[in-house]
């Protein structure tokens, strides 16, 4: 169906362009449109296309401008043609800078919502959070009429919650969710099937939390690395020991046990710290169990002895 419809505006497009130009406005109105159902790697040339007609049309600020960048760095972020999140983030922002005079506009509310998205993947929770609360909130002054936007800003300020282990509020928001979803969608959706797995999820993080005990309940502070970036822990793959010293653990070798036993065989059997009785009695048993193995006894230890 998507290439059907790609080849229908992609015949449309050249029918523009011999009638109106290579440059005119709706030119970029047309490659915006077919690049939501192009595939993606033909979508970014045709946005490509259609942003510098527009940048060239209305100069650098126009909320029709906004929209382009936010598709962009949409596609550029589920297509994954970058692997630097900055990019589409870098994207997401110019267009709400535009889009910042016109507060009642969707698509304001609408590319609000999109960066909390990129900002999770990037693992900036705290500015997740506070870009999904105002989507929420314009969403709700400027979108209330529209059950699937709403649904979907909910869904996207849960994950941001459920990310900060604030469960309670990702399913609060979740519950919500699938409330406006049943506005247009039967029960046997597969949105409210999803919807209905992550309530499920939430719960039982909740349970979870609810049986554990308090010192083993991990906060929200003492998972946060300090520089706000998440990141996975590392395993080194292939290696049986690991290199990283554990707090608290004294290995055997370090002992003061192994460390004073090691000194007195060295000095045979006689310890610098240790009384002249101790050390004649140490000295005689090393002596003893030494002819008791049938080792020789070394030649300084024999001429200790005969000045004995």
């Amino acid at each position: 169906m998507k290439s059907e419809s790609a080849k229908l505006y992609q015949r449309a497009l050249r029918l523009q362009e011999q009638s109106l130009g290579l440059q005119h406005i709706d030119l970029a109105k047309t490659l915006m449109a077919c690049s939501h159902v192009q595939d993606r790697q033909s979508a970014v040339p045709s946005l490509d296309r259609a942003i510098g007609i527009a940048e060239a049309h209305y100069g650098p600020s126009h909320p029709d401008l906004a929209e382009m960048l936010a598709q962009k760095a949409k596609v550029l972020r589920e297509g994954r043609y970058d692997t630097r999140p900055a990019t589409a983030i870098s994207l997401y922002e110019r267009a709400v800078a535009m889009l910042e005079p016109y507060s009642q506009d969707w698509r304001l509310a609408h590319t609000l919502s999109e960066l909390p998205t990129a900002y999770r993947e990037k693992g900036w929770s705290d500015r997740a959070l506070k870009h999904g609360l105002r989507a929420l909130e314009l969403g709700e002054s400027s979108m209330a009429d529209h059950p699937l936007y709403m649904a979907s800003a909910c869904l996207h300020l849960a994950r941001i919650y459920d990310d900060l282990r604030k469960f309670d509020q990702a399913l609060d928001l979740t519950v919500r969710a699938r409330a406006l979803y049943l506005k247009k969608h039967p029960p046997g959706h597969d949105r409210i099937k999803a919807v209905d797995a992550a309530i499920r999820r939430l719960q039982k993080k909740l349970d979870i939390r609810s049986q554990a005990r308090p010192w083993e309940v991990e906060t929200t502070a003492s998972a946060k690395p300090r520089d706000g970036v998440a990141r996975r822990p590392t395993v080194n793959a292939g290696k049986s020991e690991s290199k990283v010293p554990v707090r608290g653990a004294t290995s055997a070798s370090n002992s003061p046990v192994f460390r004073a036993a090691a000194s007195s065989s060295a000095t045979g059997g006689v310890s610098p710290s240790a009384s002249p009785a101790a050390n004649r009695a140490g000295r005689a048993k090393l002596d003893s169990s030494t002819s008791a193995s049938g080792s020789r006894t070394p030649p300084i230890e024999r001429s200790a002895k005969r000045k004995a």
